[in-house]
């Protein structure tokens, strides 16, 4: 008796949580499709507006300094870019502790424009790949 008033407990709850939101409607919960956020490739995709080297460096500014111990004027940031499917610039970062020169770099690659889209059976997907950009004033 016991037994089958639980189950029945159970068997109401459970088609309580079945009925529509008057607000929402049905709600439907789906499983997420496992979709990978990037591929690494060890190469540069090319640069569709010219010569990425000469866009790079024509652009680049003498950052200003914010604090003497802050303020380095020469070594090498290795950016890591992260491009979308159709080319455009979606992410940037570095793992530098030159602060001043990591935002002048990061600010110039994002500003940069479009590259082209790097292809996985023969579909564009995003990509990450590194830019060294050398600071030598």
């Amino acid at each position: 008796m016991k037994s089958l008033l639980f189950l029945l407990c159970c068997l109401f709850s459970l088609t309580g949580l079945a009925q529509d939101d008057p607000y929402y409607g049905k709600i439907k919960l789906r499983k997420p499709k496992s979709v990978a956020f990037f591929v690494d490739i060890d190469h540069t995709p090319e640069y569709i507006l010219g010569h990425l080297e000469e866009a790079i460096y024509s652009n680049l500014n003498r950052p200003e300094p914010w604090n003497d111990s802050d303020y380095e004027t020469k070594g090498v940031i290795v950016m890591h870019v992260i491009i979308d499917a159709q080319g455009n610039v979606i992410h940037v970062d570095s793992e530098s502790e030159k602060s001043a020169l990591t935002a002048e770099a990061k600010r110039v690659i994002e500003n940069l424009g479009r590259f082209q889209p790097h292809f996985l059976k023969e579909k564009p997907v995003s990509a990450r790949f590194d830019i060294p950009i050398n600071f030598n004033w």
